[in-house]
Parts: C-alpha cells; sequence; structure tokens
C-alpha cells in the first residue's frame, strides 16, 4: 500500500515538474475561549525560526512533499512569511480574548529593549510545517516567553500541536489538503497559547 501510494506522488510530480505547492497561512479565532476581564497589554514579537535544516532557512518554505521519510519532490511555500503569519494569529486569538494587542513586526533584539506594554510574548519555532511522507499531516511546536519590560521570563512553555487530514475530496497531496491541514494545526497551537493558565494569569494581574 505504502508503495503504491509512493509510486502515485512520484508519478504526479515527474507530471507537473515538481513545481513547489502554494498554500495560504490563514486564521480564524477560536469562539469557545471567554473575555479576560481587565485583561494587560500585550506586544507580540516575531518568533524566532530555529527550525534548522528543515525549513532550508527559508521563512517561506513551510513544507515538502516526500518519498518515504527523507526524499523530498516538492517544497510547500507561503507567501506570507510564517513568522509574521504566526504573529497576527496570536494577535487576533488574543484580542478575541479582550486583551490589547500590539504586534511589534520583528523578532525581539537580544539585550535590553524598551517595550510599552506591561508584557511581552516572544519565542522560538522548532516546527512549522505542512507535508506529505506516508500521509499529510501538519505539525507547529516551540517554545513561547512571556517576558516583562525589563526582559525577565516570566512563562516559558514548550507546546506542541499535530494534525492529520482527515478524508475527504481533496487529494492527500494537493495544495488544498495542505493548507487545510496546517491552518487546522495553527489554530489549535493559538489556542493552546491564549489558554495557559500561567500565562493568563500575568496577563489577568491587578
Amino acid at each position: 500500500m505504502i508503495r503504491s501510494i509512493a509510486a502515485t506522488v512520484l508519478t504526479v510530480a515527474l507530471l507537473y515538474g515538481c513545481a513547489d505547492k502554494q498554500v495560504a497561512i490563514q486564521y480564524q479565532p477560536d469562539p469557545a475561549p471567554q473575555p479576560l476581564p481587565a485583561a494587560n497589554a500585550l506586544t507580540i514579537f516575531d518568533f524566532s525560526d530555529a527550525r534548522g535544516i528543515e525549513g532550508d532557512h527559508d521563512i517561506f518554505r513551510v513544507g515538502g512533499i516526500y518519498i518515504g521519510v527523507w526524499t523530498r519532490l516538492v517544497k510547500v511555500m507561503t507567501e506570507t512569511p510564517w513568522p509574521r503569519a504566526l504573529s497576527r494569529a496570536l494577535a487576533s486569538g488574543f484580542t478575541a480574548r479582550g486583551v490589547p494587542t500590539t504586534l511589534a513586526y520583528r523578532p525581539l533584539p537580544s539585550g535590553i529593549v524598551p517595550i510599552a506594554t506591561p508584557f511581552a510574548l516572544t519565542g522560538d519555532i522548532t516546527n512549522f510545517s505542512t507535508e506529505f511522507r506516508f500521509a499529510t499531516s501538519a505539525h507547529i511546536s516551540g517554545v513561547i516567553r512571556l517576558i516583562d519590560p525589563e526582559g525577565r521570563i516570566l512563562v516559558e512553555r514548550r507546546l506542541s500541536e499535530r494534525q492529520t487530514a482527515g478524508v475527504g475530496a481533496d487529494a492527500p497531496t494537493s495544495e488544498a489538503a495542505l493548507q487545510n491541514t496546517l491552518n487546522r494545526a495553527l489554530a489549535a497551537f493559538v489556542s493552546k497559547v491564549v489558554t495557559d493558565p500561567e500565562l493568563i494569569s500575568f496577563l489577568t494581574r491587578p
């Protein structure tokens, strides 16, 4: 069965000249979490790309199509750099919970950096991908950090979210399947961040 799937993927890739796949990173806030009363303001910095060789050191690459485990045939790309898309998704998630949120539109520089809000969110992402190996799946993981204006780390949490493509009309290597799976992983990852109990306890302190 696996050989049959691999042969099919290889045939399709050859027919289409191994062209890169293009996906759009999209996020809609989860309406389930309740708004937070009198939440403190938050600045969100772009997260660092700590994916290593998996991401080709390219913030526009978000996955691939593989034969087996390591043989990549096609890259999955996005028009929006994923750190910027993640920042926007986190900002939307926190805003939906009533947290006044500012986007820094840049990574957090080293050293003491003036922050105009009581708290800032930053971190490192070790996985941000959607891919087909033996099935279509997406994985987003990394470390989130809540810091104060003096740069002290108040919360440091490692989070991970995996999603697999459901059974449907989309072919497993189609742009639609890759995109939908990635966006479901993003929504679940953001939900974990904006509902983290320790992080929320700081944001709602008087």
